[in-house]
């Protein structure tokens, strides 16, 4: 990942970077949940504040109701 940020990466770079991705998507599914995750009770737990401003209501799922016109 840092080679391909760097901006200093050829084609094949970004092939491995992409079987490197499925292989561990692979890993992850098809191992029991429970050694994916833990679960904690967080009630003392308090949200930080966002890192980045304010961008308003995002809109990208405005119209995924909507028909297809044909």
């Amino acid at each position: 990942m840092r080679k391909i940020e760097s901006g200093d990466f050829t084609p094949t770079d970004i092939d491995l970077f992409q079987d490197l991705q499925w292989d561990y998507a692979k890993r992850l599914v098809n191992r029991p949940q429970i050694e994916s995750v833990d679960i904690v009770d967080g009630v003392e737990y308090s949200w930080p504040e966002p890192a980045c401003r304010d961008l308003g209501q995002r809109r990208d799922n405005d119209y995924k109701n909507v028909l297809e016109s044909r």
